[in-house]
């Protein structure tokens, strides 16, 4: 193969591009670094499936020119080194726009291209970037990211101390993956600190690195990219048909709306997969479908096209084997072309399957299928529809048992364990749609129940997002695996191992916490706070952060299991210690303090301190509203946490206009955020919706209310039917709110059904943790005596009173401040009613009255 060579000289760095344009080798003292020119292979698409592939460019590209022109600017910043990290989920156009700036670099005489993780990692065993000479500028994107941080921590180190050193040329480093949490996952882990003495890979990223890629807001801008595909599909299907073209804007008022509506997945894929299936069946059908339905459409264009690949190539199966074939190398996220013959025989002699051929013709008919780039046979792209496929086949029909998908799994994973785990997860977060018991997540379990590789486990943990229903479950799975494999470590070598299992025991008790598991989640973060002081107190500037994120999370754990006072103090201790550290440094440590701020609100409000908490809360509102002006993209899920304690913090001190503005501004900033990642994001408008409900309430609004405690209940009863442990707290709470909406309208009879049902879910909670939940059931008690004196059963609303009152009277001898408004308002109607019923009130259950209070605020990790 022909190459060009250009020699660096004295630097012994050259650059050799192969002959085929398709890749570029970075060298030094022999060793290469690959880059993929991904950017080079722009063709006519020949079948539907490369009208979506993001490589081949069929697609105008469209709405991204902001995006663009900033990564323009980014290269040509003068710093010597600099990285970004592009965020977006399956189908957002990550990857085009990657390309396009590597087309853009390359024009301007850069080195440019895609650093696959296998290279990286051969790669980085050899050589590593910091002694390098480049004799270009160079840009290197590194796609799925997640997979290559073990990689990439060890690269950021070493570039961390020389990114400001003006030597050689430019280094632009830009990573691509579906999330990246600051506080947690793969991206935390890359910006955690060893020491506030020396520049880590913290340093080299800062605040600014990270960019969340929007979905395409103009309808404009939907609409061409819709049209572009309609036109590119049509020839292409099977049978061809005539180029049609989509309505008019303007001219369809249903269409227009639907293109507009941001509830639908306007990201570039959507787009194009609707495209493809309105060249046959129009635009208004595509675009009724959502993006699971649309890539199991184009799912099945696909497996039609191998079986009649396989028909016409002599095989007797309709295309079984293929398809199989085909799947797995996609599971595996790729298969090197020698290894190809080896995972036929294996997956032929598993299955019993048969092929007129021997292994080796098998692997040349299955690559005219899938493109054989460099030394990687690829599996089908783009992702969603790779996923949908290999879903499909794997899982096979309903008589299939469940146990030939996991062992199809498992030997996937033993040839490819990294880009198998990586592929199931993203199929999690695509189409579990929350189910625990999608056939993902049960694979993804058939893999690590048995692994004891903390290596593995870690990796996993970290590339899995912190907010997610479909992958909860699994999640906590992992978290227990780890910690349990590094407590057996620990008498090997306790000096390394207790600062992974400081942070292992505090990334359980956040996972244990979703899963509702309170008491197992607070002997976690105990230990975690435990361990995390002794590191701080031996060298506070590299474990001062781990110890407030554990006190932290110590003070979300106390607080779900009643322990208020407990709760505060821990909350208190870490926002002194964020305090200082973001005085300190506040690029680096103002979220978490805002973070802290919020929480702190929450617990002072508890126990009654409403002034200090609605101060917390307003000053966590102002450094959040200034984080999420600077990077909308990053701190916004932030921001609308905070906007709906504040409201609730409002509320209860009288401001009621103050409360609604900053309650409606949390619903459409988390309705945005849902709409974009419900996985991430559906409990979170739930909770919005429910204090936004009291707040309409509150001026009188009542129909609005009603409406948005409605969706409230709806959303809640989902989750709630998915995982109790986690949810059944809040669709009790949502219920009580939803009874009062109803009997303010006059929907008496509906409004008693939804509060008898909340006494019912609130006193199994409080049987079970009397400390967290009594006072809930307290509030659903008072709740349905009111319903019930609305239906004209005052008799029967007075034992509710009376026991409302006799569980809360407890709580209120040991905390006053927080409960006397609530047990005086008990008191209250308890007195009333036994007056309208001409009874006796037992005199032991008076106590002063204020107002009813709410529980509005959710504190945060």
């Amino acid at each position: 193969m022909a190459k060009q060579t250009q020699d660096a000289g004295a630097g012994a760095v050259a650059v050799q591009i192969s002959g085929d344009g398709n890749s570029v080798h970075i060298i030094r003292a022999g060793e290469a670094l690959a880059l993929s020119l991904l950017h080079a292979r722009k063709a006519k698409p020949t079948t539907t499936l490369e009208v979506l592939r993001t490589d081949l460019r069929a697609t105008t590209l469209v709405g991204r020119e902001t995006q663009c022109q900033d990564l323009a600017a980014w290269r040509a910043s003068p710093q010597p080194i600099a990285v970004h990290c592009i965020t977006g989920g399956a189908g957002a156009g990550k990857t085009r726009l990657a390309i396009e700036a590597c087309e853009a670099a390359a024009a301007e005489g850069w080195i440019a291209g895609f650093a696959p993780s296998d290279e990286l990692a051969r790669f980085h065993q050899e050589q590593n970037l910091v002694h390098w000479q480049l004799p270009q500028h160079a840009l290197i994107v590194v796609d799925y990211a997640a997979t290559s941080l073990a990689v990439l921590k060890a690269w950021f180190s070493l570039l961390a101390p020389v990114r400001h050193h003006p030597v050689g040329h430019k280094l632009r480093i830009l990573l691509l993956e579906r999330q990246a949490d600051p506080e947690s996952g793969w991206w935390a882990d890359l910006n955690r600190r060893d020491s506030n003495d020396h520049a880590g890979p913290a340093d080299l990223l800062g605040q600014q690195a990270l960019f969340p890629l929007p979905v395409l807001d103009r309808p404009a801008d939907r609409h061409a990219l819709l049209a572009d595909a309609m036109r590119l599909a049509a020839p292409l299907l099977d049978p061809p048909v005539a180029a049609p073209a989509p309505p008019l804007l303007g001219s369809d008022p249903w269409f227009d709306a639907r293109l507009a509506d941001r509830r639908i997945d306007n990201q570039p894929l959507y787009l194009m997969m609707a495209g493809v299936h309105a060249a046959r069946h129009g635009a208004p059908a595509a675009l009724a479908l959502d993006h699971v339905e649309l890539a199991n459409k184009m799912a099945e264009i696909e497996t039609a096209r191998l079986g009649k690949l396989a028909r016409a190539r002599g095989f007797p199966d309709d295309g079984k084997l293929l398809k199989h074939l085909a799947a797995c190398v996609t599971l595996q996220n790729g298969c090197p072309p020698a290894a190809l013959p080896a995972l036929i025989r294996e997956e032929m002699a598993a299955l019993s399957l048969n092929a007129p051929f021997d292994a080796e013709g098998v692997a040349g008919h299955l690559c005219d299928y899938l493109p054989v780039i460099g030394d990687l046979v690829e599996p089908i792209r783009p992702d969603l529809i790779a996923e949908a496929l290999l879903i499909r086949v794997i899982q096979g029909d309903r008589f299939r048992p469940e146990d030939i998908p996991r062992e199809i799994v498992r030997r996937a994973y033993h040839r490819a364990p990294a880009g198998t785990v990586d592929t199931l997860i993203r199929c999690a977060q695509d189409f579990a749609n929350g189910r625990a018991d999608h056939a993902s997540v049960r694979w993804l379990w058939a893999i690590v129940e048995t692994s004891d590789d903390l290596a593995e486990l870690a990796r996993i943990s970290d590339f899995l997002p912190e907010d997610t229903l479909s992958l909860r479950e699994f999640a906590g799975d992992v978290a227990v695996r780890i910690v349990a494999v590094l407590r057996a470590a620990v008498s090997r070598d306790p000096e390394a191992v207790t600062t992974a299992l400081a942070g292992s025991l505090n990334n359980l008790a956040n996972r244990l916490s979703d899963l509702g598991r309170r008491e197992d989640a607070l002997a976690a973060a105990e230990e975690a706070v435990t361990l995390s002081r002794t590191l701080a107190a031996a060298q506070p500037d590299a474990f001062t952060p781990d110890l407030a994120t554990s006190l932290n999370t110590l003070a979300n754990c106390l607080s779900a299991l009643g322990q208020r006072e407990d709760a505060l103090a821990a909350a208190e201790e870490a926002v002194t210690l964020r305090r200082a550290l973001a005085a300190a440094r506040p690029d680096a440590f103002t979220p978490d303090l805002a973070m802290s701020l919020n929480n702190l609100a929450a617990f002072l409000s508890a126990l009654g301190r409403r002034e200090d908490a609605l101060a917390a809360a307003e000053a966590a509102v102002t450094l959040r509203r200034d984080l999420a002006a600077a990077r909308p993209d990053v701190f916004t899920p932030d921001l609308a946490m905070s906007l709906n304690n504040l409201a609730a913090f409002l509320s209860a001190l009288g401001r009621r206009e103050d409360a609604l503005a900053a309650a409606e501004e949390a619903v459409t900033l988390r309705r945005t955020l849902a709409a974009a990642r419900p996985d991430a994001f559906t409990p979170a408008l739930a909770g919005a919706l429910n204090t936004l409900a009291n707040r309409l309430s509150d001026l009188g609004r009542r129909e609005d209310a009603l409406a948005a405690a409605e969706e409230a209940v709806t959303l809640y009863r989902a989750l709630a039917a998915a995982r109790p442990d986690a949810f059944t707290p809040d669709l009790a709470m949502s219920l009580n709110t939803l009874a009062i909406r109803l009997s303010d309208l006059g929907w008496r009879e509906d409004a008693l059904a939804a509060a008898e049902e909340a006494v019912t879910l609130s006193r199994a909670l409080a049987a079970a943790r009397p400390d967290a939940f009594i006072p809930d059931l307290a509030t659903s008690l008072s709740v349905l005596g009111d319903m019930l004196e609305a239906v004209g059963k005052i008799s029967d609303a007075i034992p509710n009173d009376e026991e409302a009152v006799r569980l809360l009277t407890p709580y209120f001898l040991l905390n006053p401040a927080a409960f006397a408004g609530t047990i005086a308002t008990y008191a209250r109607d308890y007195i009333r009613r036994c007056e309208l019923a001409r009874r006796e009130p037992d005199p032991t259950l008076l106590e002063p009255i204020v107002d009813r209070p709410e529980n509005g605020a959710k504190p945060e990790r």
